[in-house]
């Protein structure tokens, strides 16, 4: 299932890395890892970006629309998809 694909997001400024990976249980995650996971998708944006669309005041869309969600690496579209669900 491509929807349950491992992802990394950085936080840009700080440059923090965490690691998602969707389980049966749920989702596991590793936060403050050394870097992107090799060949797997990469979700960029800002703490305060994601708050807002966390708290529901700052839509997905938008944040993407304003370039302040950004993602890399092969085949990135369920994982866009999978936020634009969630957020």
């Amino acid at each position: 299932d491509d929807s349950a694909a491992p992802f990394s997001l950085v936080l840009v400024g700080p440059g923090l890395w965490s690691h998602f990976h969707m389980t049966s249980g749920g989702v596991l995650a590793n936060y403050h890892t050394d870097g992107p996971l090799a060949g797997k998708a990469v979700v960029l944006t800002h703490a305060t970006a994601l708050r807002a669309m966390l708290a529901g005041s700052l839509s997905i869309e938008r944040a993407t629309e304003l370039g302040l969600i950004a993602y890399s690496g092969f085949d990135t579209s369920s994982i866009q998809q999978t936020f634009e669900i969630s957020l």
